[in-house]
């Protein structure tokens, strides 16, 4: 992997944390919802749920549109060079 697509899978892992939580942020202050959630709930589990669920659905929508990928940060995915193989091993004796 070169430092483009490097720095691309850093951008596409950044924006979503940072889209996840400002939408969990929200959540959390929206009328009604505060009254139920406290601040370390929101910590341990609506802000993890909030991007994860982010992430998938915008990975998911971009499989049919490539352009969506933007919510992510940039619409190009990073490359992943194959791994090489392993050295062969010779067989048992026996």
């Amino acid at each position: 992997m070169n430092l483009t697509d490097t720095l691309a899978s850093y951008v596409r892992t950044g924006v979503p944390i940072i889209v996840g939580s400002l939408i969990a942020i929200f959540v959390k202050r929206f009328p009604g919802v505060g009254d139920w959630l406290d601040q370390g709930e929101v910590s341990a589990w609506l802000t993890p749920l909030t991007i994860a669920v982010y992430y998938a659905a915008v990975r998911s929508a971009e499989k049919r549109w490539p352009n969506i990928g933007w919510l992510l940060g940039l619409a190009k995915q990073p490359g992943y060079a194959d791994a090489p193989a392993p050295p062969a091993q010779p067989a048992p004796e026996g």
